[in-house]
Parts: C-alpha cells; sequence; structure tokens
C-alpha cells in the first residue's frame, strides 16, 4: 500500500490552493453575471432619450458583435451568473469533504492514541502483577 505523502498547502484551514483559485475564479464569473443583468435592466429601463440610453445601446450593439450572438447582456449574464454559481458550490462542497476528512482523520489519531494508552497501562498492570507473583 503506497502512501501517498503529498502536504496540502491550506489557506483559512479550509481550501487549497486550488479550491481557492477555483472559488475566486467563480466569485468572478458570478459578479460579472450580476454586473451584465444590471446593464440589461439599466439599457432597457433608461428614458428613452437620454445620453446613458444611447451609450448603453451602443455597448450593448458592440458586445452582440463581439460575442457574434444576439444574446446581449442577460443572456451572457444569467449563462456566467449560473456558472459562476456552479463553480462556487462544486469548491465549497470539495472544501466542506477536505475538512471532514481532517476531522475524520483527527478522531482516528485520538481513537489510536487513547487505544494505546489503555494497552501500556494495562501492559504495566500485567508487569507489576507478574513481578510480584515471581518475588514470592
Amino acid at each position: 500500500m503506497a502512501k501517498n505523502n503529498k502536504k496540502d498547502i491550506l489557506i483559512f484551514k479550509t481550501f487549497n490552493i486550488k479550491q481557492f483559485i477555483s472559488l475566486i475564479l467563480g466569485l468572478l464569473f458570478f459578479l460579472t453575471g450580476i454586473a451584465l443583468i444590471i446593464l440589461y435592466f439599466l439599457e432597457a429601463y433608461a428614458p428613452i432619450y437620454s445620453s446613458m440610453k444611447e451609450n448603453l445601446s451602443s455597448a450593448l450593439s458592440s458586445f452582440n458583435s463581439g460575442t457574434h450572438t444576439s444574446l446581449g447582456f442577460i443572456g451572457w449574464g444569467i449563462i456566467s451568473f449560473l456558472l459562476g454559481a456552479i463553480i462556487i458550490a462544486i469548491s465549497l462542497s470539495m472544501a466542506s469533504k477536505l475538512e471532514d476528512k481532517e476531522k475524520e482523520r483527527k478522531a482516528r489519531r485520538e481513537l489510536r492514541l487513547k487505544q494505546l494508552k489503555e494497552n501500556t497501562e494495562e501492559a504495566i498492570v500485567e508487569d507489576v502483577i507478574s513481578s510480584q507473583t515471581e518475588v514470592k
């Protein structure tokens, strides 16, 4: 049985580096989705003849030409929002599994130490009993 002696570097006691990077990436996607959804609502409900409406409409047309789709702010916002939420959920799930595994490892270690302590106490008592019977 070969043991994997690779030690994970933990951040905040629960995340290793890969999980932390994926959490940050998920947060970026999530916040980008929220920003795109906000831009959609600003563009949709801005007064018709305002400079903000014209700027957001030109930004929307350049966004659509840049992505080569007609999804616009709302479509890409929802996609980015959901993708970020999925990445965050997976990252937190993996961190939770890592923490559970660490707690389970500590509990097994405590149990082994307790068993070892009981065995040594029994051995000492047996040695004392056997040494007393040999002396008589």
